[in-house]
């Protein structure tokens, strides 16, 4: 909804509140952060060997807890990745 998602110093994750000032949360990958997609209460992080499936952790809007939800082990290597509600996609050329 109101949320941004960018890399850190290349094995980070900074999620940033853009309606409240200086909200932001890390989330330390300890591996190279490939791709990043956010989509209302989700948060995927495609990793070398995984991608990893975040979620917030409260009801509130304003609430910057996520905890890992699930994760696909596997190497995807894909041009596009998206999350929705329920699913990741990996889009191909």
């Amino acid at each position: 909804q109101e949320r941004y998602a960018y890399r850190d110093f290349m094995t980070d994750v900074i999620i940033q509140h853009l309606t409240v000032e200086n909200k932001k949360v890390r989330i330390k990958c300890k591996d190279h952060v490939k791709k990043i997609a956010v989509y209302k209460d989700r948060l995927a992080v495609q990793l070398p060997d995984k991608v990893l499936i975040y979620e917030l952790k409260g009801d509130d809007e304003k609430d910057m807890q996520y905890c890992k939800k699930d994760q696909i082990l596997k190497a995807l290597d894909c041009n596009l990745l998206v999350v929705t509600s329920d699913h990741v996609i990996l889009c191909l050329e």
